[in-house]
């Protein structure tokens, strides 16, 4: 059972690392969180196309939770553990947003359930079952500088990531800026595409269980994450080709600290297994890039170590 539980009754709709923690927790304790939809509770399964004009967007976060002993300059390690969902979901394409915001002039929504064969199904979407995958699309920790940044955009202390990789068994590593991190939660979804290309995923809410650790002397410059069989780097640009560039070279740095390669084998190594991928689109002029390589690829053949020269 979950050390503590973290109640969505107190959630905020800004980063700012004045906000006061709602909820103290010791590293190595597992915390169940209640998270709220992205609309924070406005749409419901009635809600019609008609209902939606009168709807704000707000993506609310569950926080700021102060983590015992994670100290500025050091990295919050955040373990997923468990998630479950609401058996429904939401779908919206709101005007003026998203990946092709002057081609879609309307408001549209689209409700999504999970029957009984553990796929969704949308009426408005005849013909389509999506398989339910679900994540947390927002975390994060309070930024480095004062005052208060809208919840939406990447950045590098977290923020709207919308990782679709980041579900049960991953890890998510956060540079930590302020003492006690004050981590913060949101926007669950039961299923994403990379790029969230709408603005919106399968909107739900839910709890997630999550386990915080600590990394001494570990500074990073920008969120990287682990699953079950990948490393990933992220990066956030206002445009796709530098935040691509920023994540391979983040991942080069990696493979070269970490898996002992020269730099121009690390190069060669990402151009030939890993995949740069386009995480999220949609917080104009903001992008978020990454670069994910398999775990896989890396044995011991021997205790010699081949390496290109890079004289």
């Amino acid at each position: 059972m979950p050390t503590h539980f973290i109640s969505c009754e107190k959630f905020h709709t800004k980063w700012n690392n004045k906000l006061i923690p709602i909820s103290r927790v010791n590293p190595g304790e597992s915390v169940q969180i209640e998270v709220m939809d992205a609309s924070a509770g406005q749409i419901t399964e009635t809600t019609t196309n008609n209902d939606l004009a009168r709807m704000k967007p707000i993506l609310p976060l569950t926080g700021p939770i102060f983590v015992n002993g994670a100290n500025p300059g050091n990295t919050l390690v955040v373990k997923i553990l468990e998630m479950e969902t609401a058996h429904w979901g939401h779908t919206e394409i709101s005007p003026g947003h998203g990946f092709l915001p002057k081609d879609f002039g309307n408001r549209q929504l689209a409700i999504w359930r999970i029957e009984s064969d553990r796929f969704l199904h949308c009426d408005s979407i005849p013909n389509v079952r999506v398989p339910v995958r679900p994540f947390c699309g927002a975390m994060g920790v309070a930024p480095r500088i004062s005052g208060e940044i809208p919840t939406m955009p990447p950045g590098c202390h977290g923020g709207n990531l919308d990782i679709k990789y980041l579900t049960v068994g991953s890890t998510l590593y956060l540079p930590i800026f302020n003492q006690g991190a004050l981590f913060s939660i949101g926007d669950a979804h039961l299923a994403q595409g990379d790029g969230e290309v709408c603005v919106t995923a399968v909107e739900t809410s839910g709890l997630v269980t999550l386990e915080f650790g600590i990394k001494n002397g570990q500074i990073l410059e920008e969120p990287y994450f682990e699953t079950e069989t990948h490393f990933a780097t992220t990066a956030f640009a206002t445009t796709i080709d530098v935040a691509c560039r920023k994540a391979l070279k983040y991942l080069i740095q990696y493979l070269v600290s970490e898996k002992n390669l020269l730099k121009d084998s690390a190069y060669m190594l990402a151009s030939v297994a890993a995949d740069l991928k386009v995480f999220e689109v949609v917080d104009s002029p903001h992008v978020l890039a990454g670069a994910m390589i398999p775990k896989s690829l890396f044995y011991r053949r021997d205790k010699s170590r081949t390496n290109i020269s890079s004289k």
